[in-house]
């Protein structure tokens, strides 16, 4: 009897399966509709994210265009289908992947992380690697400097979306690069110009830790920031650091409580995503 339960529930259970597949493969696709943006989104053009949205595009495309500014925009107002791979953000994001392995595959470079380790050292060292990496990646180490000039740098991630992993962690590896760049050029007697950049490069992530809606923007934020602070520390450790570093840093670099390191604003945006999804959800 038992046996006879058991096959008619696994029947029933395929039946349902069959019938569910079907409809997901009948049903028309869901109606495009505005993605919604909270006020004062920061979609203004001289917004340095969109160079972040766009960091993992072929060296010919320019994501600090107007025509790249117009591409986004399109692509947050046609809001994704429910066949995702079909909706025009879908599709950008698979030319993405495929003209990432094509240009910038071996971009990312390698940080020490022990405490104990000297990073001049380390990189005083790897100073031909540099160079090279520095020459091949050019358009990247520009889209970040680019990023670092903004006049605004602002997350403005419409719900929905989220500053793609790809273009992130391609970002995180140039911010690797340029510390490493600056470093050395400090080593090289360029102390101040070396150190105003490191300190220009931190204030762009408190800039990102601040207005990050998504994890994405908070961590590449606080990426940006601790490769900074650490090669400034460095630098700052050297016996022949001049003491205008020291009173650079000083002025530049106020004190921040904790809290400005924190993922509130992350949180706050994450909560309001998930209760439009419910409100979608309950329609």
């Amino acid at each position: 009897m038992k046996r006879i339960l058991f096959w008619a529930a696994a029947a029933a259970a395929c039946l349902v399966l069959i019938v569910f597949g079907l409809n997901l493969f009948d049903a028309p696709p869901a109606p495009l509709s505005t993605a919604p943006l909270l006020p004062g989104a920061g979609l203004e053009p001289d917004n340095g994210f969109f160079i972040l949205w766009g960091f993992a595009e072929p060296p010919d495309n320019d994501p600090a265009g107007q025509a790249y500014h117009g591409l986004l925009l399109d692509m947050f107002a046609a809001r994704a289908r429910e066949r995702r791979s079909r909706s025009p953000y879908g599709q950008w994001l698979t030319r993405l992947n495929l003209e990432y392995r094509e240009h910038w595959q071996g971009a990312r470079l390698n940080f020490p992380q022990a405490a104990q380790e000297d990073i001049c050292v380390f990189f005083a060292q790897r100073r031909a690697e540099i160079a090279e990496r520095r020459q091949r990646f050019a358009v990247l180490q520009k889209r970040y400097e680019q990023v670092l000039g903004s006049s605004r740098l602002e997350d403005f991630s419409p719900i929905g979306f989220e500053l793609p992993k790809l273009c992130a962690n391609l970002a995180a590896g140039q911010a690797r690069l340029f510390a490493a760049s600056r470093l050395l050029a400090a080593l090289d007697g360029e102390w101040l110009p070396a150190g105003a950049d490191l300190l220009a490069a931190a204030a762009a992530g408190f800039r990102l830790i601040s207005s990050g809606r998504t994890l994405a923007a908070n961590s590449l934020g606080k990426d940006m920031v601790e490769l900074s602070l650490r090669a400034l520390a460095a630098l700052l450790n050297r016996p022949e650091c001049p003491p205008d570093l020291a009173r650079l840093v000083l002025e530049l670099l106020p004190p921040r409580t904790a809290g400005r390191f924190g993922t509130a604003t992350v949180r706050a945006f994450t909560c309001l995503d998930l209760s439009v999804d419910l409100a979608r959800l309950k329609k």
